[in-house]
């Protein structure tokens, strides 16, 4: 066989494929549709509530959630404003590991800055664009950086519960954490598992 191939190549040393056309059936990619589950509070009370008064600038509350063994990606952070007499107000959303109950280090790489105006109800921040990919306890908190009222004075509220998860709170971002148990500001998260 290998001198019958030699003695053809040697005689045509050029080799010619015909080509050759035939219809595939159809084929349909469909991506799987992996439902979003929502982890930690979703109170939308507007009688019990948390919050920050204007000369609280640099404060920061959160509360803990649990998402898991596994990776999930963040899609969103939702929270209810129960109360509101700002002109504006700017948070930093950070999100910490836990250690021993209480947060640790800032898990973010970048900032995320989300502003609001004079408005009260749901909100929602979109963290799609940060491709975060976290499991275990995290803290996922609202740091208030900027605030401002033409009457110079105001407060920004969230909606609270009872036997939620405990609201974590500290003046500035280097104070320390303190506690606050039973009673769970309305952060949640909105994830999605990664498969």
């Amino acid at each position: 066989m290998k001198k019958a191939l030699s003695a053809a190549l040697a005689e045509h040393p050029v080799i010619t494929l015909a080509r050759k056309e035939e219809q595939l059936q159809e084929v349909v990619v469909k991506a799987k549709n992996i439902p979003l589950k929502t982890v930690g509070n979703t109170t939308k009370s507007k009688f019990i509530s948390v919050g920050f008064p204007l000369r609280d600038l640099g404060s920061e509350l959160g509360i803990k959630v649990a998402l898991g063994k596994k990776d999930v990606l963040l899609r969103s952070l939702n929270f209810n404003i129960s109360q509101n007499s700002l002109d504006t107000g700017t948070f930093r959303i950070n999100i910490y590991s836990m250690n021993n109950g209480m947060p640790a280090e800032n898990l973010l790489q970048h900032n995320i800055i989300t502003t609001m105006g004079n408005k009260t109800g749901a909100y929602k921040v979109d963290l799609t664009p940060y491709h975060l990919l976290l499991h275990g306890d995290v803290l996922v908190s609202l740091e208030w950086i900027a605030g401002a009222t033409s009457a110079n004075r105001g407060v920004i509220f969230f909606s609270a519960g009872f036997l939620n998860s405990s609201t974590f709170h500290r003046k500035t971002s280097e104070a320390t954490w303190t506690r606050a148990k039973g009673l769970g500001a309305g952060l949640n998260l909105s994830v999605q598992a990664v498969e």
